[in-house]
């Protein structure tokens, strides 16, 4: 399902979300239930990778 937005004189079509589209997915994770672990694994390991990548510094003090 398409929506148009008009601005200032251009046509911008936005993909919403319908539904249907909700319960595919939820259909898909039903169908392969792996694939809710790889998920969530994924989610889990990008959810961490900020705080790494943060707390990775090298400080080197005085001589």
């Amino acid at each position: 399902m398409f929506s148009k937005i008009f601005i200032y004189g251009r046509v911008y079509a936005l993909y919403v979300m319908s539904e249907d589209d909700a319960n595919a997915v939820a259909q898909y994770l039903t169908e392969h239930p792996r694939m809710m672990g790889v998920l969530f694994t994924a989610l889990l390991l990008l959810s961490q990778a900020g705080s790494v990548a943060a707390g990775n510094h090298v400080a080197i003090n005085g001589p």
